[in-house]
């Protein structure tokens, strides 16, 4: 097996997706995509002023390390109060959900293997540049496509808010 990949690198404010953001509510720059690591994995930075309510990755492991303000992460049945500095492995197959305790949160997610959060996040963009509404509903159905399932008990998937 070859690695085909070649060094790069993203500035501070720069996003590999250019100055597009994937999701109301949120700030997201794509450090390192499949195209660059060989589909090896993936690095968003994001922050985040919204609850993520519980969902499944089917096809990918992913991580979080916070940067700043603090969060509560569930993982199945467990539950981590994490602040600036600490980490989260969620595997993939395993219900997670964040709860923000501040305003908003910073972290940079990795997520194993690359294409699939990648491919979520761009089709999402591309929905909305072809000038349609991005819905709750509508992002059930984009992400049930890329192996990310909604199983919030209260059917919530994401709170909307202006940027």
């Amino acid at each position: 097996m070859s690695f085909k990949a070649r060094d790069f690198a993203v500035g501070p404010h720069d996003s590999l997706w250019g100055s597009d953001d994937p999701l109301p509510g949120t700030n997201m720059q794509l450090l390192a995509g499949a195209g660059q690591t060989d589909g090896q994995f993936s690095v968003v930075r994001y922050t985040i002023t919204t609850e993520v309510y519980t969902h499944i990755h089917e096809l990918e492991d992913e991580s979080i390390y916070l940067l700043d303000g603090e969060i509560t992460v569930t993982v199945g049945d467990n539950t981590y109060d994490l602040e600036p500095g600490a980490f989260i492995f969620m595997p993939k197959g395993i219900p997670h959900s964040i709860v923000p305790r501040s305003e908003s949160w910073r972290g940079l997610t990795v997520s194993v293997p690359g294409g699939p959060f990648q491919d979520c996040m761009e089709e999402l963009l591309a929905f909305q540049k072809a000038g349609n509404q991005l819905t709750p509903e509508a992002m059930i159905e984009i992400q049930g496509k890329h192996g990310v399932r909604n199983v919030s008990p209260e059917d919530k998937w994401y709170e909307f808010k202006d940027r």
